[in-house]
């Protein structure tokens, strides 16, 4: 655990739980939410108000789903929650096979209520990765939290430091594979990291049936009102 720690640290990381407390946590999770801009991107939209993904994030969530299946024995619920309209999550979302995309979120705290109601499960239960003040009603409930960082935020980032609203800030800002380094220091803590490299590598049994459950999720495209 404390070569986990200094691995992360080491990339600019910072932990407000200690490894072991996020370990502990990930024994309950049962769902896994992202917010999108700020996360799995810069936050800067084009023209049309779009904003793109990295292919190393998307192998990200991936191989962190894999992860809680050979660990845990399934496949956390997975869900993008966003305040926006974006055709580009909606993409990633059905060609992931997540299981729930929410957008028009402005009201964050309501739709994740939704949320649970349909996930049938509690507020510990879930992990967050965020990045913004629209995020903390789910940041302030959920049961471990994930955020990812923009230093161009010092009152933002000594507000959630002081009001402990996150146990792990990535060291990498959205865009810059934050997801990914996210999963990749879950698989860490779950010690499980060569075993999901190696059978996703050897497309092994375990990752075909794994495969197979993940892509039988028909992914539910939800307009929050």
């Amino acid at each position: 655990m404390v070569d986990i720690e200094k691995k992360f640290i080491g990339i600019g990381g910072e932990f407000l739980s200690p490894p072991s407390v996020l370990k502990s946590k990930l024994d309950g999770i049962k769902a896994i939410i992202f917010d999108w801009d700020g996360v799995f991107n810069d936050g800067v939209k084009d023209t049309n108000f779009s904003s793109s993904y990295s292919e190393g994030d998307a192998m990200g969530t991936n191989l962190l789903r894999f992860g809680f299946y050979l660990h845990y024995g399934f496949i956390p619920n997975t869900t993008i929650l966003t305040g926006a309209l974006n055709e580009i999550s909606k993409h990633l979302t059905e060609r992931e096979h997540f299981n729930h995309l929410y957008y028009k979120s402005i009201n964050k705290g309501a739709a994740f209520e939704d949320f649970l109601k349909r996930a049938k499960i509690q507020a510990h239960e879930v992990a967050f990765c965020f990045d913004d003040v629209l995020d903390l009603p789910i940041a302030q409930n959920c049961g471990l939290r994930f955020y990812i960082n923009s230093p161009g935020r010092p009152l933002f980032n000594d507000y959630i430091t002081k009001n402990n609203l996150f146990d792990y800030k990535t060291g990498n800002m959205g865009g810059n594979n934050s997801v990914r380094e996210v999963a990749e220091l879950v698989l860490g803590l779950m010690g499980n990291y060569e075993e999901v490299i190696q059978n996703r590598l050897g497309f092994s049994e375990r990752y075909s049936e794994y495969l197979r459950l993940r892509n039988s999720v028909v992914s539910e495209i939800i307009e929050w009102k």
